[in-house]
Order: structure tokens, then sequence, then C-alpha cells
């Protein structure tokens, strides 16, 4: 079963600078209010109807 973590590491250093500055913190903050959707999106990975090969 694929493990689920709470905080992923950040690629980059963060910046302010990205012309979707805004739009992207405030998809954070939902995210963020909402842990539930990361929940649901590990299940949608975990399906077994997919094509995409078996999960290890």
């Amino acid at each position: 079963m694929r493990k689920t973590c709470k905080k992923q590491l950040p690629l980059s250093e963060a910046t302010t600078v990205h012309p979707k500055v805004k739009e992207l913190e405030k998809i954070n903050s939902i995210l963020d209010a909402n842990f539930n959707i990361y929940e649901l999106a590990a299940q949608d990975f975990l399906r077994a109807d997919n094509d995409t090969g078996p999960m290890v």
C-alpha cells in the first residue's frame, strides 16, 4: 500500500514573484484546511481498475 504524508517538501525556495502567487496561496490554504482532499486523491491512485500497472 502506498504511504501518504502530510507535508511535501518544497521543490525549490518559496518565491513571491510568480505571476499566480495569490492564486497558488489560496489553493494551498484550501488544501491545508481540507486534508480529506489528499485522502481522496490517494484513494484514486489506489483504485484497482486503472491500467498503469500494479501498486507495490
